[in-house]
Formats: C-alpha cells, structure tokens, sequence
C-alpha cells in the first residue's frame, strides 16, 4: 500500500494497529516503514495509550478530516506484468506511367500483415453472455492502394536539358509543376494491443482473478 501526506501517513499508521489488534510486532513494523515520519510516531504513541484501538483509529481520521488535511490512500492489490508480441510485415509494389510529356502517373499498392505471437484466455461465460470469443487476436492482412500524379505546367521542353557555361553544366527542370496524390494510409496494431485483455480474463487462473 502506498500512502502519501503527513495526515493520511498517521491515519493508515492508527488503522494498522488495529489491523495487527494492538500487538508490539505491529507496532515495530509501523516504526520503521517510516523512521522520518512526524505523524506516523506522533499516530503510534496515541494508539498505544487507546483502550479503543478502532474507536481512537477512527477519531485520528475523523480530527484530520475536520482540520481540511487531505487524506490519501492508494492500495494495489495486483500489478500483473503487462507483455505483448507481434510479427509486422508490409510489401509494396508500384509503376510510373508517362501519359504525355506533361502529364504522369505514380500508382500502386502496399501489402500489410501482422501476426499476434499471443491471444488471452478463452471465457466461456464472455462467449455466452455477448458471442465473442476473449481467445481469438486480430492477425489481419490488407492491401492498401495509392496513386500520384506530376503535371508540368509551364515549358517542358527544359525538363532534362542541359545547360553549360563558364561556371559548370546544370541540369534544367521544368519552371512550373503541380503534384499530388491520395492514398490510403494505416498504422501498425501495437504489440500490446492484447496486453490488458490477457491479465484481466477474469478467470480464476489469471493473474487478476474475478471479485467475489
């Protein structure tokens, strides 16, 4: 349990006493999980002197919520390690065609594929409840199409010429063109798309098992 605050450090110091019902071993083990904590010896010394324990934990709490300090808790009760894997693979072909000496077209098409190295466990409660089953990933393949386009606007004739004086030889290109396209575009699936899916199966074996 991670707690973070002076106040909310003294409350979850008093309620662990009353967890470990008063005992000296709980008391050590709340001594020295903060040995620089005001409030946590300041909770600890009140608590010993309590013939109450739940009743004073609870007033402890009850003084800080009605001084306006802030209280914070935060229990984890599992981190299950999240992992996910994927083979991705894409190829593309494509082709220029010159339709005039001021017109050309670039089109073709690229390929994709993925393959999940993993899928989460089958539930057959999830298939029963919605028709879907929680084990199958999504291993896809698609060819996505693309097409361009180059038009000389103003003298052609310069595209290619060559032009030499005192300073060197340069090439020449057209002195106005428009280019454009539309295609379509798409991103990779992550490999930790199923990541969250396969901790949280919700069955009994998993990593984070379903609430009672």
């Amino acid at each position: 349990m991670a707690v973070r605050g002076a106040p909310a450090i003294g409350c979850a110091a008093a309620f662990g006493v009353v967890l470990g019902k008063g005992s000296a071993k709980a008391h050590a083990v709340l001594r020295n999980s903060r040995p620089t904590a005001v409030n946590l010896f300041w909770a600890l010394e009140r608590m010993q002197r309590a013939k109450d324990l739940e009743a004073e934990a609870k007033a402890i709490y009850d003084e800080d919520l009605a001084a306006n300090r802030a209280t914070s808790f935060t229990r984890t009760l599992s981190s299950p390690a999240r992992t996910g894997g994927e083979w991705n693979g894409f190829a593309s072909i494509g082709d220029l065609w010159r339709v005039s000496p001021t017109f050309s077209l670039l089109y073709g098409a690229r390929i994709e594929a993925n393959a999940f190295t993993s899928a989460p466990a089958y539930n057959p409660a999830v298939e029963q409840a919605f028709g879907a089953r929680t084990d199958h990933a999504p291993d896809t393949w698609h060819a996505s199409p693309r097409l361009g386009f180059t038009w000389v606007r103003r003298n052609p004739g310069n595209n290619g010429a060559l032009s030499i004086n005192r300073i060197g030889a340069f090439n020449l290109g057209p002195t106005s063109y428009l280019r454009g396209g539309i295609g379509e575009f798409r991103n990779l699936l992550a490999p930790s798309l199923l990541s969250g899916a396969s901790v949280a199966s919700r069955l009994r074996n998993s990593p984070m098992p379903p609430r009672k």
